[in-house]
C-alpha cells in the first residue's frame, strides 16, 4: 500500500519528487529511481494541482509502486491547488526528517549508480552543503551560448525555437566544484556560475539550517535554482562528482523555457532582480561590504564571462549601464 499519512520509515536520503501535470514523463523517472543500487532511501512524492490534472497521474503512479516493495516507504501527496515549483520544493523540503535529501523533477531520469556515487562522495566531504553530479541534456534542449557579440534577441529567439522543433545532440552541463572560505565560495559563484546542477544534488540540511528552503521571488520565479545555489555558497562546500550520472530531458513545458522567449525589456528586468535578489539575500547574511559590492556589479554586468544570455540584454552605452547599475542597489 502507499502510505498517506506524515511519517515515513527511517532512511539515510529522502528523494523528493515535485510534480505538476506529469503525464507520462514521471513513469520513466520513478523506474530509473527504483533502479538504484542505493536503496536505503525514502520517497516522498507531491502532485502539484492534483485535482486538475489532465493526466491522471496520481493513479499512474499508484499502479506502478503497488507492485514494487518500495511502496512501504512511499508517500504520495495530492495537493488540492496550485503551488508553484518554488514553493512546492519547500513543501517538499519541510516534510523530510533524513539529513540528506535529493530534489529529482518528474522529467529526469537517473543512472542505476547516482545515489551510491554521491553517497560515497559526501561521506568524502562531510561538511559539503551539497554534491552532485555532470548532467546530461537530452531532447529539444537550447544550450546557452556564450557571449554572442551583436547578435539580437531576435536572432537568439529564432535559435530557441529551432532546438525546441527538433531533437539536438546530447550535451552536458558541468559545474566545477565550489570550495574555500565562505567569501571565496560566494566570489566564484557571483562570477562565473548561472546555471545550477547543484540543485539537482545531494542536500546536507543539518550544513544548510536556516538557508534550507528555496527563496522565493516574483518575475516568473527566475532562476531560484541559482539563487538556491547562493544558500548553498554561503553554508558549505559544492563538490562535483565527475560523472555523468543524471540526464535532463527537455522539452517545450521545462521551466525555464518561458525565461527564455521573451522581449529584450523583460529579459533585461529578469536579470536585475535575479541581482537584486542576490544582494538581499547577501546583505543579510554577510554584508554588502565593497568586495560583495563589486562582486555584485560585476555579475549584473557578466564582466568574467556570459552567465544569461550575454550581451544581447546588457544596455549599449555607459550611462545606461550606469544607470542599470543603479537600479540594482535602489529596487526594492
Amino acid at each position: 500500500m502507499i502510505r498517506f499519512d506524515n511519517k515515513l520509515p527511517p532512511g539515510t536520503i529522502t528523494v523528493l519528487i515535485p510534480a505538476w501535470h506529469s503525464g507520462r514523463m514521471i513513469l520513466p523517472t520513478l523506474r530509473s529511481l527504483l533502479r538504484q543500487t542505493f536503496r536505503d532511501f525514502t520517497l516522498l512524492i507531491s502532485l502539484d494541482d492534483a485535482s486538475n490534472d489532465p493526466h491522471h497521474t496520481e493513479n499512474k503512479i499508484l499502479r506502478l509502486l503497488a507492485a514494487t516493495p518500495h511502496s512501504r516507504r512511499t508517500i504520495v501527496v495530492a495537493q488540492k491547488k496550485k503551488l508553484g515549483w518554488v514553493k512546492h520544493c519547500n513543501f517538499l523540503l519541510a516534510s523530510v526528517e533524513t539529513r540528506l535529501v535529493s530534489i529529482l523533477p518528474h522529467d529526469d531520469l537517473l543512472r542505476p549508480n547516482y545515489l551510491e556515487a554521491l553517497c560515497a562522495a559526501k561521506n568524502t566531504h562531510p561538511q559539503a552543503s551539497v554534491v552532485y553530479c555532470d548532467l546530461q541534456l537530452m531532447g529539444a534542449y537550447p544550450v546557452m551560448p556564450g557571449a554572442p557579440g551583436r547578435r539580437t534577441l531576435w536572432h537568439w529567439q529564432r535559435q530557441v525555437e529551432r532546438w525546441l522543433r527538433r531533437p539536438t545532440p546530447q550535451h552536458l552541463a558541468i559545474q566545477p566544484s565550489i570550495t574555500g572560505t565562505q567569501k571565496e565560495r560566494v566570489r566564484d559563484l557571483l562570477l562565473h556560475h548561472f546555471n545550477a546542477p547543484a540543485f539537482r544534488g545531494l542536500v546536507d540540511r543539518e550544513v544548510m539550517g536556516h538557508l534550507l528552503p528555496l527563496p522565493s521571488h516574483s518575475l516568473d520565479l527566475f532562476a531560484a535554482d541559482t539563487l538556491w545555489m547562493l544558500h548553498m555558497a554561503l553554508s558549505g562546500d559544492l563538490i562535483r562528482v565527475p560523472q555523468i550520472l543524471y540526464v535532463k530531458r527537455g522539452h517545450r513545458n521545462n521551466t525555464h523555457i518561458p525565461w527564455m522567449q521573451t522581449d529584450q525589456p523583460r529579459l533585461r528586468r529578469q536579470w536585475r532582480r535575479h541581482c537584486t535578489h542576490c544582494r538581499d539575500i547577501l546583505a543579510k547574511e554577510i554584508g554588502l561590504t565593497w568586495p560583495v559590492t563589486r562582486w555584485l556589479v560585476q555579475r549584473l554586468l557578466q564582466r568574467k564571462q556570459s552567465l544569461w544570455i550575454g550581451r544581447i540584454i546588457l544596455p549599449r552605452t555607459r550611462e545606461r549601464r550606469k544607470a542599470y547599475i543603479r537600479r540594482l542597489f535602489t529596487a526594492v
